[in-house]
């Protein structure tokens, strides 16, 4: 047997090596980059959830100090015979003879259009 008939065996065996070594090594690089990307991703969003919780709890304290300046303003209008009531949109004034009611919307939310009725006594065509 002459080295020169292995020579081909010893080719194939070395490329099939080759090949699978070049594979794993691919596949590892691959696992590692995810890895960091997902490390990356996982610092950011806790970065961005401590970031909004701190922001909750700015909010939170403020929502503090305006409930004490409304119930301040709320006594200061009941010492000087105004009752005012809060319900939600619907704000009630009233001074023991009369009553006023108003729906208050935040600035942000839109209205529903509003109609101009025609005053009393003229017809619609001669409305302006």
């Amino acid at each position: 047997m002459n080295i020169l008939n292995f020579l081909p065996v010893v080719s194939a065996v070395l490329a099939v090596c080759l090949t699978i070594g070049g594979m794993s090594a691919f596949r590892n690089g691959r696992q590692i980059q995810l890895t960091k990307f997902q490390e990356e991703t996982n610092k950011a969003l806790k970065e961005r959830t401590d970031l909004l919780e701190k922001k909750i709890e700015d909010l939170e304290k403020k929502i503090v100090i305006h409930e004490h300046v409304i119930e301040t303003i709320i006594a200061t209008l009941k010492l000087r015979g105004l009752v005012v009531t809060v319900d939600g949109e619907m704000v009630t004034i009233s001074d023991g003879t009369s009553s006023t009611s108003k729906r208050y919307r935040p600035a942000n939310e839109p209205t529903r259009p509003t109609r101009t009725l025609p005053k009393r006594g003229s017809s619609p065509e001669h409305a302006s």
